[in-house]
């Protein structure tokens, strides 16, 4: 498990990323270098908050081209929360600002009514995980964490790898994971999702894919 890097642009769910993969015997390093961000293994692409600030905290850093070029070569990046959405053409969050454009789609406000509050926040069963490989390790209709008030809308459905069916929202369904190639990246967060996640982790950083 070397060559794990977090990539730091600010992001404030980095520490609990990185204790988390300490816990499966992990031992990953924290970078803002483009350097090392393109010479590592496997990335993780953390993020909350605004879709926005984390766009802008990756250009601050200058790490847009250095995560192309890591693409490029075909390693297993996984991206986390924010870290997932800004993967996509564009999010609608505070008027349309526009992402890395590696999955076609967008990324809109969650659905809400009555029964189902926004934020979505807490645990919520996750289905489809069995769509890939690193997803099915958490097992088949696990409890995930959710904290957030958008989610992605890919423009081929089969860029979906888990969603969320909410009761009070019949027939639709929440983002909770997508995959394109070597790229796999989860709205809920891994790192708070207990043993589940924690397993997830560890097929990560085995993962070649």
């Amino acid at each position: 498990m070397s060559g794990l890097v977090v990539v730091d642009h600010g992001a404030g769910n980095i520490p609990n990323v990185v204790r988390a993969f300490q816990h499966i015997g992990a031992n990953p390093s924290v970078s803002d270098d483009p350097e090392r961000i393109v010479s590592a293994d496997r990335l993780v692409l953390p993020g909350v908050g605004a879709f926005s600030d984390t766009v802008q905290g990756l250009k601050r850093a200058g790490l847009v081209s250095a995560l192309k070029e890591f693409r490029e070569k075909g390693r297993p990046l996984l991206g986390i929360c924010v870290g997932l959405q800004v993967l996509f053409d564009e999010s609608e969050e505070f008027g349309p600002t526009a992402g890395l454009g590696w999955i076609p789609g967008r990324v809109v406000e969650i659905p809400h009514s009555p029964q189902f509050k926004v934020p979505h926040m807490g645990w919520s069963r996750t289905q489809g995980m069995s769509s890939h490989p690193v997803l099915a390790a958490a097992g088949a209709v696990p409890y995930m964490y959710y904290v957030h008030s958008f989610h992605a809308v890919p423009d081929d459905n089969d860029h979906i790898g888990a969603y969320v069916a909410p009761e009070g929202l019949e027939g639709q369904r929440i983002t909770a994971a997508v995959h394109r190639e070597s790229l796999l990246a989860v709205q809920f967060h891994p790192e708070k999702s207990d043993t589940a996640g924690l397993k997830l982790l560890e097929a990560f950083a085995k993962w070649a894919p």
